[in-house]
């Protein structure tokens, strides 16, 4: 019998700085650039510390504008972040998973650039 999945919802952004209800906030001071070491942070998944890696981003920022529109229940999620605010790459890498498993990712990304207020999941 299969049992209910387990989840581990992060929340990447200044701790202590508008954490979203029911995530596990990850991050860093606001400030930038990437030393090119990345950010290395841990947190609980499958009963365990699992860790997640974050390279190539250019800036953080923890305190945007709050999120006014259909994505307000989310506000505090999408306004604080690591960000890349020019070309390039940004790596996510998750360590102390199962093999083996089947693992579903959702990311959610926001951007208020030029009036827009779309998200993208």
């Amino acid at each position: 019998m299969i049992g209910p999945p387990i989840v581990a919802k992060l929340d990447f952004g200044e701790p202590g700085v508008n954490p979203q209800d029911d995530f596990y906030k990850l991050g860093i001071a606001d400030g930038g650039p990437d030393s090119g070491t990345g950010f290395t942070g841990t947190f609980p998944c499958q009963h365990k510390t699992c860790s997640v890696k974050v390279s190539g981003w250019t800036h953080t920022k923890g305190n945007y504008a709050p999120v006014t529109n259909q994505y307000a229940h989310l506000s505090n999620l999408l306004r604080s972040s690591f960000l890349r605010n020019s070309a390039g790459t940004m790596n996510i890498e998750i360590s102390g998973l199962e093999p083996a498993t089947k693992y579903i990712i959702k990311t959610y990304h926001h951007s208020s650039h030029s009036g827009a207020t779309s998200i993208m999941q």
